[in-house]
């Protein structure tokens, strides 16, 4: 799994009940290969902890160089590239 391959198994968790809303992705890995992953964004120990869609959200801006990594690392797996 490309998240404990970056980020080590104590960093990844899967929800022990996934939803993804109302969110139209799974339509698109019908015709294709995809994986949707969220990516945690707060820092409690910067103070960094509104949820999300409201007027305090901030995020911690080191998670974007996470993200970027998820995504290349899943285009080559994709891709059968190691």
């Amino acid at each position: 799994m490309n998240a404990e391959r970056l980020l080590g198994e104590e960093a990844h968790k899967e929800k022990e009940y996934p939803s993804m809303g109302a969110e139209d992705f799974s339509f698109y890995t019908e015709n294709c290969k995809g994986v949707f992953f969220h990516l945690g964004c707060g820092n409690k120990e910067k103070g960094i902890n509104s949820l999300i869609h409201t007027d305090t959200f901030d995020m911690d801006e080191d998670c974007l160089v996470i993200g970027s990594a998820m995504h290349v690392l899943n285009v080559l797996y994709f891709n059968d590239i190691n």
